[in-house]
This record gives structure tokens, C-alpha cells and sequence, in this order.
């Protein structure tokens, strides 16, 4: 049969798309691509702040040369034990940051990458994720999609997050949190949600198991902060069960995924951490001194943000005269962000409810932040450098305060919050809140045609919330160059001496951070191992002879008694404080100095048969490996 051509031509203009549809297609994905652009380009501004530029920049250092060591450890040897090099004979159990340690070993190993490329692409990866988790809670407050990805680059650069970077678990924690408290949300809507699916609620009971987890090993205190946002959102949900004939299996079920969230991440972290691990619960002074001080709150110390370096303003306190850590005083500040907040939380109560539990998980945070004790500018007196500082200058006596609350209890006997000693830590919950609200006050203006009130409050927003950039850029540059060269200053100089899977011990009685890199780069065996949790479960596992060693005593023949056992191949005498110099990088030389001729003095007064000694630039090398034919 053959088709008439005029219905071929029909037939062929019906399937043609119109004008105006193909019009409306090129626009959206104009839109699509310009958005698209739009966060690729925030998302380069956000990992130029944080100083992820390979070759230029470096984050910080302190924490991060100790991850950096965990990682290449596990890169050296098994994935599926401890990191090997420190900590012997257990190894070093990652408290702390194991998904971050994890991705940079994985990445060392199926690529060429340095431990410290390895480091700033595996933060990277971190951020991504963080940023469209953001960007898609502050969503959810209404605010609109551009708006939501500039708040989404402003909490991630801002005082809250940044000021926390000298300890990436933490950070990154923090970062990752507006990501935590989105699943929980979404995990609400679809147990309340008329469109009822299981499919949908497995899956999303699969994610939120399986992100607590990682939660919990990246940081103990998000962890425990997000809590307060999951049981918010779950007892919301239960004030509603009435109102469907499910509900009550519904809540049922809701309350098992919560639960089994929390229960499945402490199991396996207990099964991962070995036993003799401890978490002393500090006393109520302890508490009191670290909640934060209102002042923080409102007033930028030391310029905290760029606005007030533009305009110079100078509130100058040294961070060590405020109780607790000393980041009191600059990562607390709010300023025009709590400000803005207040109407914003006003538009919520008025026009998007659902978001109320949310909100005030994040006021409870703030009331838990600020401790047993109520303080205003109550500052504490301390004189000398960070080396002198005392276990007591940590612990603040009830009559310090303006106002006891009455509250040690809470703090010293709840489950969770006991282990938060860093109680000013709890405020990060209640930032993650604050800038959504901020910007949804501007986006409401927004839509409201004020626009010129609302770029100019914007902009004071953004100034107000983002640290000195040039002052961090500066300090970035910095910390690179001391990174690169504290690796080049003391590793050569080991190499050449000790072999590798030599056992090593640091003549130290410091938390020995630097001992973590040191020993992993040489791929040898530390007995030494930073920070204060894997120091302890060590202490337990070591010789004697090691602990006295520690100590400096009698060092020279306790070596030649624990080589003789096969339990020690060299000792090291280092010129540099293994935990102050993780800071900063090179060492006073004046120190260096002084450190060298104690060590000369000590070795000196030793009994040196049979033994090799080494005096190099940054640290003096006692060989029980090789012995000195008499």
C-alpha cells in the first residue's frame, strides 16, 4: 500500500517538536550548565580556603602530619590491621579520622601520590560531599537554589568550620554535619509521608546505618551531636501518630532504624578499638571551663573575620585567656549571622514547621555549649609559653563564673555527653542552623523585591562569616613550606642510618605526634605513638625498659637490655619537641641547641661499649643493631 506524501509530510511535522519546546529545551539547559558552572566555581573557592592547592598550599599541621603518618603506614602494609608503624606491638588503633585515613592510603596505593597529596585530594573528596549536602538542607529551608549553594561555600569556609582545621577529624566532622542532619530529615519525611514506600525506606534506612558508622569513626563529636537533631526529628514524628492508621507501626519502625543507627556504629567501633582503651570523665570543673564564653559569641577577637579586619576593629586577647582550649575566642563568633537568624527563625515558625525540630535540636546545642556555668568575659591568667602550660589551668573553680546553672551532673553522668569534654564543641550544632536562617531572612527579602537591602546584607553576611582570607592564604603558603621541609630536614638524615622494619624508640615524654610521620616515612617500628588515646592503650602493651626509656631513665643500658630481648634496634634523641614542633616547623634553633647538649651530657654519662652513636642536625642516633667491635 503506498502512503499518500502529503500524510508523510504530516506525519513527519507532528513528530517535529515546536518551536517553542525546543526554545524552552535550550533554556533549561542553559540554566542547568550555568548552575552547574556556578557550583563548580564555589566549589574551587572552597578548596582554595581551605588550603587544598597541591605544590602551594597546605591545610595545617599538628593533627594532620599524624594522619598523614597513619596513612602511609596502612599504604606500607595491610589495610585490614592497625597502622604498624606506631604504637608497637599493638600498632596505633585510628580513633579518630579513619575514613579520611582510609582514602588516602587506598589512594597511595593504586597511585603515585605523596602522603601529603594523598592528604589534601582524599579532604577534597570530604568536601564534595559536604557541599551538596549543605547546599541541599539549605533547601530545604526555602531558600533559592544559587542562594543555597553560596550559603552551602559560606558554611563550609566560614569561623565555624575553619577555625576547628588544626584537627581535620573535627573539621571535617563539622563540615560533613549539615549532610548528617539532611539524611535524618529525609529519613522523617518518609516515615510521615502520605506516599508511604517500604523500597524508599530500606534504602534509606541502609544509608543512614551505614553513614552514622562512618560517622562515629571520622569524629566521636558529631557523632554524639547529631543525636540531638535525629531524636529532635524522630519525636516530632511520634507527636503525630494519630493521625494515620499505620502510625503506630510506623514509629515503630522508625524508632528501630534510629536506634539501630547508634547500636551498630558504638558495636563496631568497640569491636575496632582493643581493650584497655579508657575515656576518663572529667569533673564538673573541667566542663565549666571549657563551655563557652557569650562574649565569643558576639565580639570577632583578634579580627576573626574579614569584615572586621577590613575595618580594623581590635578586641586583642590572647586565645589562652579564656578557659578551655584557647579556639574559644576566635571559632565561636557569630555576629551578624545571629542577627539575621532571628527573623529567619520566625518565617520558619510561621510558614515551614517541619523544620522546627531541626531548629530546636540546634537551640539545645547552644544551651549544652555554654557548660555548667554561665560566662561573660571571665578570663583566667597565664604567663610563659604553651610548654608551660598546667593540667590545672584547664579546670575552672564554681566561683569563677557569673552564674551556675546547676548542671554538673548532666554534664559528668550522661552517656555520650560525658565523653564531650570539649563542651564549646556543642555550639557547631547549633551554627549549622544559624546560617540557613540567616540566609533565608535575605532570601525572603529577596523574593520580596528589597533587593538592594538584601545584597547589602548579604555581603555583610559573606564579609562577616568568612575568616582574613589574605591572613589564611598567608598562613597556608606558610604551613606547605614547613610541611615540605620537616620532611626534608629529618627524614634523609634517619634513612641513612636505620634500615627499614627497624624497632625504634623516641627518647620523649611528650604526646609525640611527629613520631608517626617520622617512623612511617622510614618504615620502621615506634614504640612512640601521638595522641593521648593511643598513647595509653600502648603504655599497657610496653616492656618496662620502654616506659623507663620514655621517661629518661637509665636509658643507654635499659636499650642494650631490651636489644639483647631482639625489642630494640636504635634509639633516638631528638633535637625538637615531638609534639610542640608538630605545630610548626623548623624548631627554634636556640632549642635545637639546648636539646643537643642534653643529649650529649646523657650519653656521655653512659656506658657506650659495644654501641655506635650518631650526632646529627635534628636528632642524635644510638645503634644497637650494628655493635662496635671492642
Amino acid at each position: 500500500m503506498t502512503q499518500n506524501p502529503a500524510d508523510i509530510s504530516t506525519t513527519e511535522s507532528s513528530n517535529e517538536p515546536p518551536m517553542a519546546q525546543q526554545v524552552e529545551g535550550a533554556q533549561t539547559l542553559a540554566k542547568r550548565l550555568t548552575a552547574g558552572g556556578f557550583n563548580l566555581l564555589l566549589l574551587v573557592a572552597v578548596m582554595v580556603m581551605h588550603g587544598l592547592v597541591p605544590g602551594y598550599f597546605f591545610p595545617t599541621l599538628g593533627a594532620a602530619l599524624t594522619i598523614m603518618g597513619q596513612a602511609q603506614s596502612l599504604a606500607l602494609g595491610s589495610l585490614w590491621s592497625y597502622p604498624a608503624h606506631s604504637g608497637y606491638p599493638l600498632g596505633a588503633p585510628v580513633v579518630l579520622d579513619l575514613p579520611l585515613i582510609y582514602l588516602q592510603a587506598i589512594l597511595m596505593r593504586l597511585t603515585t601520590l605523596s602522603a601529603l597529596d594523598a592528604f589534601l585530594f582524599a579532604h577534597c573528596f570530604f568536601l564534595i560531599l559536604a557541599f551538596f549536602g549543605a547546599r541541599e538542607l539549605f533547601k530545604q529551608f526555602g531558600i533559592q537554589p544559587y542562594l543555597a549553594s553560596l550559603g552551602a561555600a559560606l558554611y563550609l569556609t566560614s569561623i565555624f568550620v575553619l577555625g576547628h582545621q588544626g584537627l581535620s577529624p573535627l573539621m571535617l566532622g563539622f563540615a560533613l554535619l549539615p549532610l548528617t542532619v539532611l539524611l535524618d530529615k529525609f529519613v522523617r519525611d518518609a516515615f510521615t509521608s502520605s506516599a508511604y514506600s517500604k523500597q524508599r525506606m530500606l534504602m534509606l534506612a541502609t544509608v543512614s546505618v551505614a553513614w552514622r558508622v562512618v560517622l562515629l569513626f571520622l569524629d566521636g563529636y558529631t557523632f554524639v551531636i547529631s543525636a540531638a537533631f535525629a531524636f529532635a526529628l524522630f519525636f516530632s514524628a511520634a507527636l503525630q501518630w494519630r493521625r494515620r492508621r499505620d502510625s503506630l507501626f510506623r514509629i515503630i519502625t522508625y524508632a528501630a532504624v534510629l536506634g539501630l543507627s547508634f547500636a551498630v556504629s558504638y558495636a563496631l567501633y568497640k569491636a575496632y578499638i582493643p581493650s584497655g582503651a579508657t575515656y576518663t570523665t572529667m569533673n564538673a570543673d573541667f566542663f565549666r571551663a571549657q563551655g563557652v564564653d557569650l562574649a565569643t559569641l558576639v565580639l570577632p577577637f583578634n579580627k576573626a573575620s574579614q569584615l572586621s579586619s577590613l575595618l580594623g576593629w581590635r578586641w586583642q586577647y590572647q586565645g589562652r585567656q579564656f578557659y578551655g582550649d584557647g579556639s574559644n575566642a576566635f571559632c565561636n563568633y557569630t555576629g551578624i549571622a545571629l542577627i539575621l537568624a532571628i527573623p529567619g527563625g520566625i518565617h520558619v515558625w510561621r510558614h515551614n514547621r517541619s523544620l522546627l525540630p531541626v531548629v530546636f535540636a540546634a537551640v539545645f546545642c547552644l544551651v549544652l555549649s555554654i557548660g555548667p556555668s554561665l560566662k561573660v568575659f571571665t578570663l583566667r591568667e597565664i604567663s610563659g609559653p604553651k610548654e608551660q602550660i598546667k593540667a590545672s589551668d584547664y579546670f575552672m573553680s564554681p566561683d569563677k563564673p557569673v552564674l551556675n546553672l546547676h548542671t554538673d551532673s548532666f554534664y559528668t553522668k550522661t552517656p555520650g555527653v560525658k565523653l564531650m569534654r570539649a563542651v564549646y564543641r556543642w555550639l557547631i550544632g547549633f551554627k549549622v542552623v544559624l546560617l540557613p536562617l540567616a540566609l533565608l531572612a535575605v532570601s525572603v527579602l529577596y523574593r520580596r523585591r528589597y533587593v538592594t537591602i538584601a545584597t547589602f546584607l548579604l555581603l555583610l553576611l559573606v564579609l562577616d562569616t568568612l575568616p582574613p582570607i589574605e591572613r589564611r592564604f598567608t598562613l597556608y603558603r606558610g604551613v606547605d613550606k614547613a610541611v615540605r621541609r620537616f620532611y626534608a630536614d629529618v627524614i634523609p638524615e634517619l634513612r641513612n642510618i636505620i634500615p627499614k622494619k627497624s624497632l625504634i624508640i623516641f627518647v620523649s615524654q611528650e604526646n609525640d605526634y611527629l613520631s608517626n610521620p617520622i617512623a612511617a616515612a622510614l618504615d620502621a617500628r615506634s614504640y612512640n605513638v601521638g595522641g593521648d588515646k593511643n598513647w595509653e592503650l600502648a603504655w599497657h602493651r610496653w616492656p618496662e625498659e620502654a616506659k623507663a626509656i620514655m621517661q629518661k631513665k637509665d636509658v643507654i643500658s635499659l636499650g642494650k637490655r631490651m636489644n639483647a630481648r631482639d625489642e630494640l634496634d636504635y634509639l633516638i634523641f631528638p633535637h625538637f619537641n615531638l609534639r610542640w614542633n608538630s605545630y610548626w616547623w623548623p624548631p627554634n634553633p636556640q632549642r635545637v641547641d639546648e636539646l643537643k647538649k642534653e643529649v650529649r651530657d646523657t650519653i656521655a654519662a653512659s656506658d657506650l661499649s659495644g654501641v655506635r652513636v650518631t650526632e646529627g642536625k635534628y636528632a642524635t642516633v644510638v645503634d644497637f643493631a650494628n655493635p662496635v667491635q671492642q
